[in-house]
């Protein structure tokens, strides 16, 4: 079993899935952190994971630049997922009314 998980984290480490993997770790941790803590907005999912990425970057000493290869594909499916966030919330709020 350990040299399953070894040669998992070779190959990943090698590509720029490791980042891709790392962002989606983080943030499933974080999700954990703020269920335990009763869905308290201080303890913000997307905050914790993002302290806890600029940390692990930094201790790895991994320039951004390379941490962006690998979570680019994050970075692509946050354009439209926020673009289909506000079209109905525009329907909903955005016509003034009379």
């Amino acid at each position: 079993m350990t040299q399953n998980i070894a040669s998992i984290w070779v190959y990943l480490a090698q590509t720029p899935l490791l980042w891709l993997t790392a962002t989606l770790a983080v943030y499933l941790l974080a999700h954990e952190i703020y269920r335990r803590m009763r869905f308290n907005p201080l303890f913000n999912p997307v905050l914790i994971a993002v302290a806890l990425l600029v940390a692990l970057l930094l201790a790895t000493g991994t320039p951004y630049q390379r941490y962006f290869d690998g979570a680019q594909f994050v970075h692509f499916l946050l354009g439209p997922a926020t673009v289909s966030l506000a079209i109905p919330l525009y329907g909903a709020y955005g016509t003034p009314r009379r």
